[in-house]
């Protein structure tokens, strides 16, 4: 159907930076269970400094969360939650593929605090959750499963 569509990797400097990028969408489907996408990118470091660059499209996804939210705000925080751990285990992987970690793993979260990465979310409520230095419970009083999720999201940053 897509034939004309080509995802193309592009050589990245060896200090490239990570980026997680998430968006949901909340009671969308037939059953009113909700949808969460994402992306995971190489990025040219230049884009700390908010400049436009080159990015290689790592992995997507688009599925159906699997536990009912009771809110979009709590749709969002699945979403980050869930693309978060991904890019963890992509980095870790590539740190192994690199050589930069051993097999065993030995100081793996060493090497995540010392990789770059970001994330994004176009989930204003969700940022403001994210950045703010008061509990997460407060955001999220309405819907305590988001508030946990948030929680951890904010444990992970």
């Amino acid at each position: 159907v897509y034939k004309d569509v080509a995802i193309r990797l592009r050589k990245m400097p060896n200090n490239f930076v990570w980026l997680a990028v998430s968006d949901a969408a909340w009671k969308n489907r037939p059953d009113l269970s909700s949808t969460a996408a994402s992306l995971i990118l190489a990025c040219h470091p230049s884009l700390l400094q908010g400049q436009e660059v080159p990015v290689s499209l790592l992995s997507w996804s688009s599925r159906k969360i699997q536990r009912k939210v009771r809110s979009s705000l709590g749709a969002e925080a699945s979403a980050l939650s869930s693309v978060l751990e991904r890019l963890d285990f992509i980095r870790v992987l590539y740190g192994e593929l690199s050589g930069d970690l051993d097999s065993t793993l030995v100081g793996y979260a060493e090497y995540l605090r010392a990789t770059r990465a970001l994330s994004c979310t176009d989930c204003k409520s969700l940022a403001d959750a994210l950045s703010s230095a008061g509990s997460a419970v407060s955001h999220a009083s309405y819907d305590p499963r988001a508030a946990i999720e948030i929680a951890m999201v904010k444990q992970r940053l």
